[in-house]
């Protein structure tokens, strides 16, 4: 499990005492073919077994309708955390990620209707390529 996820965000999906998630990681690319993102699904073990999350080969669908479809799981809310850190030693062995170019991390923990989070998306925004932006109501 990467460190950022135990350091952070590992509370966020509840895993039996001393299991680990299973995840693996995405890389999004612009159509010139420059890698901009990193997306790394986490899901408890005993919830994967049984779906394509260990398969090397991309999602037939989405993670939502993956697990609906394979194990019968519905979200009801998504709670995003966002965070920034500089890359990992290992993070910067990766052609995709800059070496001295801070990290925006953002988690999104899908939770049911009881608030129990079944996944967590992480994704991996290098800040020389991304720019976010936020607009809610204030009444």
């Amino acid at each position: 499990m990467p460190a950022s996820l135990v350091g952070y965000g590992g509370c966020m999906v509840r895993l039996r005492p001393g299991a680990p998630p299973t995840g693996t990681g995405a890389h999004a690319a612009r159509p010139d073919g420059e890698p901009t993102e990193t997306v790394s699904p986490w899901v408890p073990v005993e919830l994967s077994q049984g779906t394509d999350l260990t398969s090397a080969e991309p999602l037939p669908q989405g993670l939502r309708e993956h697990l609906r479809s394979r194990k019968g799981v519905r979200f009801d809310h998504i709670v995003e955390q966002i965070t920034a850190r500089m890359p990992t030693a290992d993070e910067t062995k990766r052609p995709d990620m800059p070496k001295n170019t801070p990290l925006p991390a953002v988690y999104g923990a899908a939770r049911d209707a009881s608030g129990t989070a079944p996944a967590v998306v992480e994704a991996l925004l290098p800040a020389d390529r991304y720019e976010l932006e936020d607009a809610y109501p204030i009444e």
